[in-house]
């Protein structure tokens, strides 16, 4: 799903690009001058939180601090909590895990019961490249 929203947001960046453009060097023509994008106005576009390409976009004079402060401080505070989660969420399997060991519910027979630590290091493991791919 996320896939597909940053492909159609690709294709309508490119499209965007692609028509301005002609737009733009049949405006050119018109005043016999000739109009070339460049590959940093490309770049730039794709990196723009727009789906609409302009040659030259409004910007101030100055740098807002206040406005970049804020989106500085919500990436830090969205992607901080996450390594505490996946501690959190490591820590309840194990403990979940082992109190299964213990109980003798892994064992499969209840003459074959298996050691508490014999799990410990495998289910770490587990745990955290699952956690390090899937979230």
């Amino acid at each position: 799903m996320i896939a597909l929203v940053f492909a159609a947001t690709a294709f309508m960046k490119i499209t965007s690009f692609i028509l301005m453009c002609q737009q733009l060097r049949a405006e050119y023509a018109s005043k016999d001058q000739v109009y070339k994008a460049t590959l940093g106005q490309w770049l730039y576009f794709i990196a723009a939180p727009t789906l609409v390409y302009k040659d030259k976009y409004p910007r101030t004079a100055r740098v807002r601090m206040g406005w970049l402060g804020r989106r500085v401080a919500e990436f830090i505070g969205t992607h901080s909590e996450k390594p505490l989660f996946r501690l959190l969420y490591i820590v309840f399997v194990l403990k979940s895990t082992q109190e299964q060991v213990r109980k003798g519910w892994l064992g499969g027979e209840s003459s074959r019961r298996v050691h508490p630590h014999a799990l410990r290091k495998s289910t770490l493991i587990q745990m955290v490249s699952f956690t390090h791919v899937h979230v």
